[in-house]
């Protein structure tokens, strides 16, 4: 005899989902990813201004020695020291005296103004190094009147 009932879906709805549970919770053993440790190192980060400050200080020293070597073609020329401060009986005692003034002023830029910044220093090196800069300039167009002066006071000279 056969039954003629129905199936029961209810039954079925159970077992569906408990084998999809079933068949995901069995995963597969991997092999423990292993990774290197990572090792920590400070990362180097230059200072604001410090390329300004090293420009500043590349444009103090080509003034300065600009400078001394116009007030030293000026003193050959027969010219003295126009800074009171800085004359002296020698013309090598002069250009001394300046060199030992300029390297000061160098340091002192250089050590007070640390708690300022680079970016501080920089500006102080790059204005006082374009105002040497100015002042062999100055130097340089006194030495070249001078002498032009002495030429025309020879040449005159020699005409009479």
């Amino acid at each position: 005899m056969r039954r003629h009932t129905p199936r029961r879906p209810g039954a079925s709805a159970l077992l569906v989902p408990l084998l999809i549970v079933l068949a995901t919770a069995q995963a597969v053993e991997q092999a423990p990813v292993v990774m290197p440790p990572e090792i920590a190192k400070p990362q180097y980060e230059p200072s604001r201004g410090l390329a300004f400050k090293h420009a500043g200080i590349a444009v103090y020293a080509a003034g300065a020695l600009y400078d001394l070597y116009t007030t030293k073609r000026a003193l050959d020329a027969g010219m003295i020291e126009s800074n009171p401060l800085l004359r002296a009986d020698h013309p090598n005692r002069t250009l001394a005296t300046a060199a030992v003034a300029k390297i000061g002023f160098g340091i002192v830029i250089g050590t007070a103004g640390r708690h300022a910044g680079n970016h501080a220093r920089g500006a102080w090196f790059l204005s006082l190094g374009i105002a040497q800069l100015g002042y062999g300039v100055a130097n340089r167009n006194a030495t070249i009147r001078e002498r032009e002066a002495a030429t025309a006071a020879s040449a005159a000279a020699a005409a009479k």
